[in-house]
């Protein structure tokens, strides 16, 4: 089922760690309009990118699934509100991340993560129905600090 134009339920809640653990991690109905709100960022994001494919490595997870890749508890992942991907055919992942900060998109949270050997790392990009905070952060080894 398509949530958007370019992004499908299927990928939203693709999960390798809950294949091979046996994870049910199905979207709920009650979700359904928090994932096409996320995806619906996602297209313009995909836009502002060159309309070039964005690979989804983690969108939806349940709390099972969340647990077992040691996410934050409060994790928007959870909500179906938040989305980890690259765009290899843009460029480097802070390469996305600046682009995304200097548009209007309104994200919620914008988390270069794990990013600091080039071809590396993802981004974190999260959308609610409420007033977004625009909060954009660094994950890595060393830990968790505002973007510079």
């Amino acid at each position: 089922m398509r949530l958007t134009p370019h992004f499908s339920v299927e990928e939203f809640v693709a999960s390798q760690t809950a294949d091979r653990r046996d994870i049910d991690n199905s979207l709920t109905s009650n979700l359904l309009e928090s994932a096409r709100n996320t995806c619906n960022g996602l297209e313009q994001v995909r836009s502002l990118l060159g309309n070039l494919p964005i690979l989804i490595s983690s969108g939806y997870r349940s709390l099972e699934l969340n647990r077992a890749v040691g996410g934050s508890k409060s994790s928007q992942h959870m909500l179906a509100q938040a989305v980890d991907f690259t765009c290899p055919g843009f460029g480097s992942v802070a390469h996305a991340i600046e682009k995304i900060m200097q548009s209007d998109i309104q994200y919620d949270q914008l988390i270069r993560e794990f990013a600091t050997i080039p071809g590396r790392g993802w981004v974190h990009i999260s959308f609610t129905l409420l007033p977004p905070r625009k909060q954009v952060l660094i994950i890595d080894a060393t830990g968790v600090r505002a973007y510079a």
